[in-house]
């Protein structure tokens, strides 16, 4: 779907314009002459204004490069021509206001451009759209005045892409504890053009040194046979690393399932060079960034450009990035509305439920956990918080005692919860008393910050969940 935005940007307010249009010219032609066309086209009757739909109407310039447009016309009464690109289409587009003003907000305007299967991958083919009035700033219709005013014409070239590829992670909020206990996936995801077939396409994704690969979980592609050949794995032992599959080939759905591949990771307690992720003396946050990228053989069906050409992704694709954040603490907040699940309205009861988990490699003493209640809710006093807690052996779930929790209003009408975890665990029985400990190191402690935490300890980690 493709966006046009129409404002009125008349300083003055009395600056009215009567029967507002935009002009978009798609480049339906592309790369032709010579023939076929192998441009992007207007999809017929796909325009619309916050989902309702749009009159238009769709003309072609002719040989000369002119079309005479349905309504506008110049201070002669005649009607205006606008010249573009034989083959180009020019389409008209009616908003659903008799007048717009400077004081109006912007109106976006969505239609789909429809690009043809002979489109070259990564050319250029622009997309201009003018905004106009029909009646310039004149209500009373007057024939005599009735002069259309136009805008500033505004470009934006669209590049075809023959597929596109996305980076996605099952860590929740894109962030984690470190350590071996809190594994997640990498999913790198492909559509490739329906009806397009790709041969010899090869997926890479580069880990950065803080991140350690585990394992390929799987990797797939519609219509390629047999399972994909294994061109690099990375260490399962030393962090970062590329993990490369190659595809006999992929047949286009268009679909982001056309290629599939997941694998699963963890973030250490040392980089590739030895360095500690996060200080052990200091704890904190570190940012680790994933790249993917692909490069396959494609054979265009446009005569103009016979024989097999070489199409790679862009180095510049955000989508093909994911930029995890390792914590010493990692913390995730979600709700439930339980009087009107997915419609939520005042008087509402809303649950919150915040996770967290701490790092093997750290040690942790008075635990607290603030949340912030915005302006406008109000802290349940006849609900008790309930604290679930697992660490090594031992889990408790259990209502926070009275005095570890509290809630405060402020001056800006927002509220303060706090949860004193410490003061409850130590209350529960925890065996490292009110100190959370994370899987890596004993319960006694290491004794100093220079004295490294076992770097692959089991399992459960250290974990806990407020409600």
């Amino acid at each position: 779907p493709l966006t046009v935005t129409f404002d009125n940007t008349a300083t003055n307010p009395a600056d009215i314009g009567y029967s507002p249009f935009v002009d978009i010219v798609m480049p339906a032609t592309g790369d032709a002459p010579p023939l076929p066309n192998d441009g992007i086209s207007f999809k017929p009757n796909s325009a619309t204004y916050n989902g309702l739909s749009l009159a238009t109407t769709v003309l072609t310039f002719n040989a000369q490069g002119k079309a005479t447009h349905p309504f506008a016309k110049n201070p002669d009464g005649t009607s205006l021509v606008v010249t573009g690109k034989p083959g180009d289409q020019l389409v008209v587009v009616q908003l659903p206001f008799g007048s717009y003003g400077p004081e109006q907000p912007a109106a976006e305007i969505n239609f789909t451009g429809v690009v043809s299967p002979l489109a070259q991958p990564n050319s250029s083919y622009p997309v201009t759209a003018t905004g106009g009035f029909q009646f310039q700033t004149d209500a009373s219709g007057n024939p005599t005045v009735n002069i259309a005013t136009l805008g500033t014409t505004t470009t934006d070239p669209i590049q075809p892409q023959l597929f596109r590829i996305k980076k996605t992670s099952n860590a929740p909020e894109a962030e984690t504890a470190t350590g071996p206990n809190f594994q997640h996936t990498y999913t790198v995801s492909m559509a490739v053009a329906p009806g397009q077939t790709v041969t010899n396409l090869r997926l890479a994704d580069v880990l950065p040194n803080n991140v350690q690969f585990v394992s390929l979980v799987s990797a797939t592609a519609n219509g390629s046979t047999p399972p994909p050949a294994a061109i690099a794995t990375p260490s399962t032992t030393v962090p970062g690393g590329t993990l490369t599959r190659q595809f006999n080939q992929v047949i286009g759905t268009g679909s982001d399932s056309d290629v599939v591949m997941t694998f699963s990771y963890y973030v250490p307690q040392d980089n590739s060079a030895g360095v500690d992720v996060i200080p052990l003396g200091t704890g904190g946050t570190a940012i680790a960034t994933n790249t993917s990228s692909a490069t396959g053989t494609w054979t265009s069906a446009n005569p103009n450009y016979p024989g097999p050409q070489s199409i790679a992704t862009s180095p510049d694709d955000a989508n093909a990035q994911h930029t995890l954040t390792a914590r010493t603490v990692a913390l995730q907040k979600s709700y439930a509305d339980l009087t009107n699940p997915g419609s939520p309205r005042a008087g509402d009861l809303i649950e919150y439920t915040l996770n967290f988990q701490v790092s093997d490699f750290f040690a942790l003493a008075d635990f607290n956990v603030a949340d912030v209640l915005s302006d406008g809710q109000e802290f349940d006093a006849s609900f008790t918080p309930t604290l679930t807690f697992t660490q090594k052996s031992q889990t408790f779930t259990s209502q926070f005692a009275g005095g570890n929790f509290s809630s405060a209003v402020q001056a800006n009408g927002s509220t303060n919860v706090n949860f004193d975890v410490s003061a409850e665990l130590l209350a529960l029985g925890l065996t490292t008393g009110g100190k959370l400990v994370g899987a890596g190191i004993p319960n006694t402690g290491t004794g100093s910050p220079s004295t490294p935490p076992n770097p692959l300890p089991g399992g459960p980690g250290t974990r806990g969940t407020i409600t």
